[in-house]
């Protein structure tokens, strides 16, 4: 993409570009037409004084005339007085071998009362010698004007669009989360005043709605979980007394699923807002590969209930600089959904390079969309118990810190696998 400087330049360049292609035909047309009736005009005038010289002239300048000028022919006629007839034509001239253009004027005199025909010529300038000269000069100019239109767009349009160029600059660099509201700098420009005054009231809004939201996630997170573990609890107590019946113990252990799954999603639901919010501003240089390694020793016990042989390996430092919290959601709920989806004595692929993080596990195909996958809810009808939240908080935190994080499945090795674009790597 083009800047708007480069943009304007160039539309200027287009049209004094298209103005000089115009400008050349016109100024020949208008220069030699100038010309053409210049020398009519002195056509006509050496006619004039022909004619008012040669009645009283003797015979000897009438004799001597094309001697001392060659450019004019007075010839007996036979004709009666013709009008005056301007024209162009060609004449060879010996001493430039070279055919030159001319003027003509065609008349007629009586002299003595001999009837007299009268040619007059003047050499003009050659059509290339116009166009060569012309279209040197329209260079010259439209060169001279590129320049001048360059050093403006450098030097004056940078320093009236240097208001835009700074609340842009600040734009980049504000965070919502940390920065307060930017002082903008006077400008004498209105349209830029405006533009200070709207993105001042754009940002006094998004932190008020910021503040707002990560108020209601710390309260929501607190007031709900509260509840749901007394609810636990109580259930718990029911579930210990031994008056129940085996049918009563039933619906108090579906109750505390239910309620434990009511906090899983609770908690994740509150961990999307929380990431959505960029409430994680504190970032590191964090080793994947570590962070994945540890994960691995931490589900040792999930992995061994299902017989999973594992392939791990690990080339290269990947780093990313992210929130050490995130990165361990992020590839946990990675990890943990290749175990929970993977069949009992399947395979558990992870693969660490430098530029990417590859988590794979074998399976039967998914039952809906793949182009679905990272929505929330969307999950197996075989696993009621999944909240369906864990690939979507991990596409989030991917999009959060400028990953790429993709799903492909292997028909042929029935394996699943996702892979992460380590873009952000350091």
């Amino acid at each position: 993409m083009k800047n708007l400087l480069t943009l304007t330049f160039r539309y200027y360049a287009a049209l004094a570009g298209l103005l000089w292609l115009l400008s050349i035909p016109l100024s020949f047309v208008l220069i030699r037409h100038l010309v053409v009736q210049d020398v009519d005009e002195a056509l006509l005038s050496r006619k004039s004084e022909l004619s008012r010289l040669l009645p009283v002239a003797n015979s000897q300048l009438l004799r001597y005339l094309p001697y001392t000028d060659s450019n004019v022919h007075l010839t007996p006629s036979r004709t009666p007085a013709l009008p005056d007839r301007l024209y162009d034509t060609v004449y060879y001239l010996p001493y430039l071998h070279e055919w030159e253009p001319h003027r003509e004027l065609a008349s007629s005199l009586r002299i003595g009362g001999q009837p007299y025909r009268l040619l007059i010529r003047q050499s003009l300038v050659e059509s290339d010698d116009f166009i060569m000269t012309i279209t040197g000069l329209q260079t010259g100019i439209f060169m001279l004007l590129l320049l001048g239109l360059g050093v403006i767009n450098r030097q004056t349009t940078r320093r009236l669009w240097h208001p835009f160029t700074d609340a842009l600059h600040r734009i980049r660099q504000f965070r919502l989360e940390a920065d307060p509201t930017p002082v903008w700098p006077a400008t004498q420009v209105a349209e830029f005043g405006e533009l200070h005054r709207a993105l001042g009231s754009l940002i006094s809004r998004n932190q008020a709605a910021y503040a707002s939201q990560k108020q209601f996630a710390e309260n929501a997170s607190h007031e709900m979980q509260t509840p749901v573990a007394v609810i636990l609890a109580q259930l718990e107590l029911l579930f210990q007394t031994e008056t129940r019946s085996e049918a009563d113990l039933i619906h108090v252990q579906q109750a505390a699923d239910a309620a434990r799954r009511l906090a899983h999603i609770n908690r994740a639901l509150l961990l999307l807002t929380q990431i959505e919010n960029q409430q994680f501003a504190e970032a590191q240089p964090v080793s994947l590969g570590t962070v994945l390694a540890k994960l691995l020793t931490a589900n040792t016990d999930f992995i061994q209930h299902k017989a999973l042989v594992v392939h791990h390996t690990q080339v290269g430092n990947s780093q990313v600089l992210m929130n050490l919290h995130l990165a361990e959601v992020l590839l946990g709920n990675l990890l943990r959904n290749a175990i929970r989806h993977a069949p009992v004595g399947g395979s558990l692929t992870c693969a660490v390079t430098a530029a990417s993080v590859t988590i794979a596990n074998t399976g039967e195909p998914l039952p809906f969309p793949a182009e679905t996958l990272f929505d929330r809810f969307v999950k197996n009808p075989a696993l009621p118990d999944a909240t369906g939240l864990g690939l979507a908080i991990a596409r989030q935190i991917a999009t959060r810190y400028g990953l790429s994080l993709s799903y492909t499945y292997d028909a042929d090795k029935k394996e699943h696998e996702f892979r992460l674009e380590l873009a952000g790597s350091v």
